[in-house]
């Protein structure tokens, strides 16, 4: 057993070392490597849907290494190497008496940021539909209308490739919706 934790240890000697050389990787050694991946990433935003018909669309977000991202962008998130996905939301009303909903919720991803997105074959980027009560993957990845400024919601999501991700939101009311958002990536 000692042979085995002697060689772990050289190996990632060797790959710190290989790193420090090319200057590319920031966090320079072996125990940031190491500990990576028992930290989550955090990414968040906030905007607002202005009501039926219009969208509120989130910046892209790195969650994976990509051929159009720096060297060192690429290697600081694969430290992390987030592999599971959860969004937190917060709805409040943007005025008074509005009301606050979310009717549809998606998640796109890329490669490249300026590449059309792509979705999953079998749809489950659409996480948040409005009628999906009898839908055989309710409550599995895709839910209902979120109309709740009471609480946080939670949904896991089903991303199946790195690179880029964003978010989709839409609203049925006539009222604006403000959106706050938070998307944990995890090893």
């Amino acid at each position: 057993m000692r042979k085995i934790y002697t060689i772990v240890l050289i190996i990632c000697a060797l790959y710190n070392l290989n790193w420090a050389q090319t200057g590319i990787m920031p966090t320079g050694d072996a125990g940031n490597l190491l500990s990576g991946e028992h930290t989550p990433v955090i990414w968040s935003g906030a905007g607002v849907i202005n009501g039926a018909g219009n969208n509120y669309t989130t910046t892209w977000q790195q969650i994976g290494s990509s051929p159009f991202s720096s060297a060192v962008l690429n290697n600081n998130i694969a430290v992390y190497d987030p592999e599971k996905f959860t969004l937190t939301l917060k709805l409040s009303c943007y005025g008074a008496g509005d009301s606050a909903r979310i009717s549809q919720a998606i998640f796109s991803m890329a490669f490249d940021t300026t590449a059309a997105a792509a979705w999953t074959a079998d749809s489950t980027n659409v996480f948040i539909k409005s009628g999906n009560y009898n839908h055989p993957l309710y409550g599995q990845g895709l839910y209902e209308v979120l109309a709740d400024t009471a609480r946080r919601w939670d949904y896991p999501l089903r991303v199946v490739r790195g690179g880029f991700i964003r978010f989709i939101f839409s609203t049925t009311t006539s009222d604006s919706v403000n959106v706050s958002w938070t998307l944990w990536g995890e090893h």
